[in-house]
């Protein structure tokens, strides 16, 4: 048994994405597919009057090692954002991974994480 944790934020934004669940499976073609369930916390300085603060959303993604060298996670995702004004959001996502020595990640002693 393992545990996993996505976190992700996103380039030219303030805004930061935690999973709550993950599931990683082969199906019968021996695809292997990532699916999770994440909630996005905006900024307070960076949530426009039409957006809301927080959000929730999921994704299903299929591994494709042949991609490149590295291989990458492409799929679908949708969110419950601005569920009530009928403007939730879906669309496809393509994840690309990053070289681990091009990418400064973060210590231990500055990460938090909860399950």
């Amino acid at each position: 048994m393992f545990d996993m944790k996505i976190k992700m934020r996103m380039s030219k934004t303030t805004h930061e994405s935690v999973s709550r669940g993950e599931d990683i499976r082969k199906d019968e073609h021996g695809r292997v597919f990532l699916r999770y369930v994440y909630v996005q916390t905006n900024a307070p300085h960076g949530t426009p009057p039409t957006d809301v603060s927080q959000h929730s959303g999921a994704a299903e993604l299929v591994f494709d090692p042949k991609a490149d060298e590295l291989g990458c996670l492409s799929g679908r995702y949708w969110t419950n954002r601005n569920y009530a004004k009928g403007m939730n959001t879906a669309g496809d996502i393509k994840l690309i991974r990053i070289k681990r020595n091009e990418y400064k990640f973060p210590s231990p002693e500055n990460t938090t994480t909860s399950r």
